[in-house]
């Protein structure tokens, strides 16, 4: 009976760790077919930020310790391309985020969005190739201006 109620609960913590009370705007893109997301909870984003993942090394002399709420949505269909890029600068436009950048390069487009809360920073990165591929990035962090500009310039 103990292990019963044991598992029960542990199931239950389970189940409410992954609702979220505040719902983020951007997981309105995952009701587009044939888009495909992943949603890195914030202790894996932690892991991320500690030094202890490969994925960290990759942004250069830029403080990851803080990143939070990272969701990746992508598609190579193209009916499904063109809705999941709409979609998703309409979000951003929608709950306040500002155009940073707008690039165009041979066939790719790509549109990066900030919205400055307090210390936070959330972006939302919308890039599209003119082959139907498309991919949203969206995360939060507490992230320096430098830092800031040297991510943006990455892009």
């Amino acid at each position: 009976m103990k292990l019963k109620t044991l598992l029960l609960a542990f199931m239950a913590v389970a189940m409410l760790s992954s609702c979220s009370f505040r719902s983020h705007p951007v997981k309105a893109l995952g009701h587009i077919d044939e888009v495909h997301h992943i949603h890195l909870p914030n202790w894996v984003m932690a892991l991320v930020g500690s030094g202890k993942s490969d994925l960290g090394k990759e942004l250069d002399g830029i403080n990851v310790k803080s990143l939070r709420n990272l969701y990746v949505y992508g598609t190579d269909n193209e009916q499904a391309a063109d809705k999941l890029y709409n979609e998703a600068r309409h979000i951003a436009k929608d709950n306040g985020y500002e155009l940073a950048l707008k690039a165009s390069e041979e066939g790719e487009h790509t549109d990066i969005y900030i919205k400055q809360k307090g210390k936070r920073t959330s972006l939302m990165i919308v890039g599209k190739e003119d082959d139907g591929e498309t991919g949203v990035v969206s995360l939060s962090a507490k992230i320096k201006s430098v830092d800031l500009a040297k991510l943006i310039g990455k892009s």
